[in-house]
């Protein structure tokens, strides 16, 4: 049996001790990255993702990023009857490569044109072994090959995610209204040159190439800046449904032109199909998107009608109960607040009718008339001739509101 020699056993172990320290440091070799991730708003108002640290690598030395979020969905029923309210996967936004420069490296990653979404990223540097300089090759040859490393960040407050959320789908939603929109407003204005003599073929392309097609424009342009990465489902699909109806869109009213170039029977049915289709379409992916349906603007004008009648009758009630001799003012009051029930009934129901609008001239709206009516009561008690001018001219800013918001309307 071969046996070692009591004099050479402490050389033999000093040797396996240096050879396991070998192995040991190329296993777990020294981080080759010092970075932060962090998200920065550029001076054009758009944000990044910035990566940015020291390298322990040679000058020129290529190396490659991937930009993952952990998005937050809910889970699944079985999961939730455990008591597990999400789930999170994680999801490839973006990836670069870019190469050391004295001892440091830095990525972009991740352009949008708004606040990237609240939650935690990550970004995985790698160091590829093709691509090199043949200087950084012979380098990593002799250093051994650098295991990826994962760096962490949470960026902005995961409390407002929900608010995140809720603003981009409310943005897509305008987005698809938009375009339903101006579907309709193709539509009649279609059927309107068909019926002139001789029809509108060249009226027609000035309505595309006038504020509609402008309008179509603005909206095709707001969804190229919308995140193309499946962060957020919503905005996801949003930006794939905006897309692809407005092309659409596009395609209808080039229909629309060459039937009224030389307009027959079955080209123009063909067309009126097609308009058909697309709101089929529309109604589709607004249900896919959990949207509410817009409602038909026809609704709204007659809402809001009924309350133009109803401030038209109480001003003049108003400016003819102001001039008479004093009567009595507890009548004067009851009857302005009956007044009150009713105008602020109308704008309560024309508000419930113009879900898809502008609101800010309906708020408005409630807001100048409620305190209109109780200057009113104010200006019949006193008999003041000032204040009674002051509520003229407030009803008159009412009805200049009234327009704003019947212009947003459209008819069918």
């Amino acid at each position: 049996m071969f046996k070692i020699s009591p004099a050479v056993r402490p050389a033999l172990l000093a040797l396996f001790l240096g050879v396991a320290l070998t192995l040991t440091a190329r296993a777990e070799p020294k981080p080759a990255f010092e970075v932060q991730l962090e998200a920065r708003k550029l001076a054009d108002g758009k944000w990044v993702f910035r990566v940015e640290g020291t390298a322990d690598l040679p000058a020129g030395t290529r190396v490659h990023a991937d930009l993952l979020y952990a998005k937050q969905t809910k889970a699944p029923p079985r999961l939730q009857r455990e008591g597990q309210a999400t789930v999170t996967e994680e999801v490839h936004v973006e990836e670069g490569e870019e190469a050391v420069e004295g001892g440091r490296i830095t990525f972009h990653l991740g352009f949008q044109s708004r606040e990237p979404y609240s939650g935690d990223y990550e970004v995985i540097l790698k160091v590829p072994a093709d691509g090199q300089p043949d200087d950084v090759r012979s380098h990593l040859a002799e250093r051994g090959e650098f295991p990826e490393q994962r760096i962490s960040a949470r960026i902005g407050d995961p409390q407002q995610l929900e608010t995140q959320r809720r603003e981009v789908a409310e943005s897509v939603r305008t987005d698809m209204i938009e375009l339903w929109t101006l579907e309709r407003e193709a539509r009649d204005r279609f059927e309107s040159l068909l019926r002139e003599a001789p029809p509108g073929g060249e009226a027609w392309a000035r309505t595309v190439g006038g504020e509609w097609g402008k309008r179509l424009d603005q909206v095709q342009t707001r969804n190229q800046q919308r995140c193309p990465h499946d962060l957020y489902w919503v905005e996801y699909y949003g930006r794939r449904y905006v897309d692809l109806l407005g092309k659409d869109l596009r395609a209808l009213a080039e229909q629309f032109r060459i039937v009224l170039d030389a307009p027959a029977a079955e080209p123009t049915a063909d067309a009126l199909a097609r308009a058909d289709t697309f709101e089929e379409t529309f109604q589709m992916w607004m249900e896919y998107l959990q949207f509410p349906p817009p409602k038909d603007s026809s609704e709204g004008a007659q809402r809001l009608a009924a309350l133009s009648a109803q401030l038209r009758e109480f001003a003049t009630w108003f400016e003819a109960t102001a001039k008479a001799p004093a009567g009595d003012p507890a009548a004067a009051r009851a009857r302005i607040q009956e007044w009150q029930g009713k105008i602020l009934a109308a704008i309560a129901a024309l508000t419930q009718s113009l879900s898809d609008f502008d609101f800010a001239p309906v708020a408005a709206l409630t807001r100048d008339t409620t305190r209109t009516l109780r200057d009113a009561a104010a200006a019949i008690a006193t008999g003041d001739a000032e204040a009674r001018r002051r509520v003229t001219e407030a009803l008159q800013r009412s009805f200049v509101t009234l327009q704003e918001i019947e212009a947003q309307l459209v008819p069918r």
